[in-house]
């Protein structure tokens, strides 16, 4: 009487994909929970469906209770797959609120309605009934699947209509063939009840969105329905003659946290419109707040790039609310600047900072002079990742000398990194620090100049003084850093006091408390602590006293300040007392003239450290230094 061959197969088929699913979607994110919703309805209708087909032929009156209920839940997953599966498309939905909500109704309408004649069934047969005698037998709404099934079918088709500027090609054609599918299984099932497809029609569809989902992770990004950084890769990697412009949306961050959902992705899906509409489809996404163009014309891609920029100077979202969106861009010349996608993005990265750091310019146009400034950036990481270690002879530490005010001569020294006969030449902290800190060798850094310091003071056991040595104030948050310094001091023999830690920078008000333990811990131990840089707004001065805290250090910035203002000289005159009055030592850095020494002798200071006493010097000038008691200003920098 019946053929359930295909819903056999079907059930195989909606096993797998259930499987598959749950292994490869995040289950977090409600569109991908929702389609595995879709795969379960399948697979449950499809099992109810054969074991209710097998009752229906091996019928025995005395099992209707039973086989009435198999066949209801039969009916009930049947009537709930094209619902979730609705569901599911509307997560793709890119509309205003106020036509998402009247699509809501029209998505709950038809299910609430089939689950009132779905419980009514029960008493009235309204669907389908089993007769003592006649066995199963269809009841006068048997066909309200089918008209449930075809509603759906065509609001999902209006949906996509509603979406063809968003979704990928691929999707909105997948989403125009459910009702033409739909429909045409209706129609043989209708015709000919032999051949049971009730299970065909949904699996036919859920596994071409599947397909076409995840050809589209690859080529397209679902959020803005434009291609994917893959795809621009791919075709840059295979054929770099172009201008590849990237566009970075710079208020990113704010339009996200002060907007809702709904309006930032309609925010979103206006950019990605507006990028189609001027650049055409050779338009990327490479994620989050990157967009991508490729162009042939260069005076073509600067038009379209202000007339893009103008497009969202102030534009409505939802609830009529301007917005402005804050843009940056550059453009690179492919393969003269970059030879690959690789090389095309590093450097475009390093253009946005320049852009992002820039309050005029927001169209960066590169030129050799980057490339070069970006070749030569690789060139210090490399060797910084190669030199930072102890025992480098590149990598060396200079010593800066500080004087004592009061004992006339010079009583310690600050160790500073310097990297000296590298294969590009003398490299000057001032341009690889900054390379450490944004490529994340920063701490690694302070680390090899304590481990050299800790090195010289054991090896020069005549050397009475101490070498203080620059951390990072955020360094003290990791629990290790304790471990490090006390183990480091221990392996070269040498006492705590014999190395001051300079301490500069700031933290949070989170981390703050494990610093300050940290700090404790070691201070208990015997480790001296100053805080480098005071006065550069780091940390506030109420901060600052509750850790343990020896001296201090005035930025240069203060000394600056003073020979220009004089109620500025005053006031830190004041505050250098109040500091002495708390039993902090004053150490002044960054003198360079006479004028400037002979301001800050009037504070009545403890320490000076300065171009004027001496410049930093490698080891042996530096012992040279404590020796003869003077120190080598031979080239003081311009004031």
């Amino acid at each position: 009487m019946y053929n359930s061959l295909g819903e056999i197969c079907i059930l195989i088929l909606s096993a797998v994909l259930l499987f598959n699913t749950l292994f490869s979607f995040s289950l977090k994110e409600r569109k991908n929970l929702l389609f595995l919703l879709c795969v379960l309805c399948t697979l449950l209708s499809c099992l109810a469906d054969i074991i209710s087909i097998y009752r229906i032929e091996h019928f025995d009156a005395q099992s209707i209770p039973v086989s009435t209920a198999i066949t209801s839940l039969f009916f009930l997953f049947l009537g709930l797959t094209p619902f979730v599966f609705v569901s599911y498309v509307f997560e793709f939905l890119s509309i205003s609120w106020k036509l998402k909500k009247a699509f809501y109704v029209a998505l709950f309408a038809p299910i609430f309605v089939y689950l009132i004649v779905f419980a009514l069934n029960f008493k009235f047969n309204l669907i389908f009934r089993y007769d003592p005698i006649l066995g199963y037998t269809r009841g006068a709404l048997k066909n309200i699947t089918y008209i449930e099934s075809g509603f759906y079918a065509m609001l999902i088709l209006f949906a996509a209509l509603c979406n063809r500027k968003i979704l990928s090609r691929r999707m909105k054609i997948t989403f125009a063939l459910y009702p033409i599918l739909e429909t045409g299984i209706m129609l043989i099932q209708f015709f000919s009840t032999y051949w049971v497809m009730t299970g065909t029609s949904s699996f036919a569809v859920l596994l071409l969105v599947y397909l076409c989902a995840q050809t589209d992770l690859l080529e397209y990004d679902l959020q803005t329905g434009l291609l994917s950084a893959i795809h621009l890769e791919s075709i840059v990697n295979k054929s770099p003659r172009a201008l590849l412009a990237v566009i970075s949306i710079e208020n990113y961050a704010h339009l996200e946290s002060c907007m809702s959902e709904s309006a930032f992705r309609l925010v979103l899906q206006e950019i990605s419109s507006g990028l189609v509409q001027n650049f055409g489809h050779d338009s990327y996404h490479l994620g989050a707040n990157k967009f991508a163009v490729l162009s042939a014309n260069i005076d073509a891609l600067k038009k379209d790039i202000r007339n893009f920029f103008g497009q969202f100077e102030n534009f409505k979202v939802e609830g009529n609310s301007a917005c402005h969106v804050d843009f940056s861009a550059i453009v690179i010349e492919l393969p003269s600047h970059a030879k690959n996608y690789s090389e095309a993005m590093e450097l475009a990265e390093h253009l946005l900072s320049l852009a992002h750091s820039s309050k005029d310019q927001k169209i960066f146009f590169c030129h050799k002079g980057y490339v070069d400034e970006l070749n030569r950036t690789k060139t210090i990481c490399g060797i910084l990742e190669r030199e930072l270690d102890i025992g480098s002879s590149q990598f060396q530490i200079y010593f800066q000398p500080i004087y004592s005010a009061k004992e006339r001569r010079f009583v310690f020294a600050e160790a500073l990194a310097r990297l000296v006969g590298t294969e590009i030449g003398d490299i000057m902290p001032a341009e690889f620090i900054p390379i450490a800190q944004s490529r994340g060798l920063i701490d690694q850094l302070g680390k090899v100049v304590f481990e050299k310091a800790c090195d010289f003071v054991c090896r020069h056991k005549d050397f009475t003084g101490s070498i203080s040595v620059n951390f990072f104030i955020r360094q003290m948050v990791d629990p290790e850093i304790v471990d490090f310094i006390l183990g480091t001091i221990e392996k070269f023999g040498i006492k705590p006091g014999d190395i001051i830690i300079e301490i500069t920078g700031s933290v949070s008000a989170d981390e703050f408390n494990s610093v300050r333990r940290n700090m404790l811990h070691l201070s208990g131990k015997g480790v001296i602590f100053y805080f480098d840089d005071f006065g550069m707004g780091c940390l506030n001065f109420a901060s600052v006293i509750t850790l343990p805290i020896k001296a201090i250090k005035i930025s240069r910035s203060f000394i600056l300040m003073m020979e220009k203002n004089v109620e500025f000289f005053r006031f830190v005159k004041s505050f250098i007392q109040s500091l002495r009055d708390g039993s902090l030592k004053i150490l002044v850095e960054g003198i360079e003239t006479k004028a400037q020494d002979q301001m800050i002798m009037l504070f009545d200071v403890d320490f000076v450290q300065g171009f004027l006493y001496s410049r930093p010097v490698p080891e042996q000038e530096f012992l040279s230094v404590l020796k003869n008691g003077t120190g080598s200003p031979t080239s003081l920098p311009p004031n």
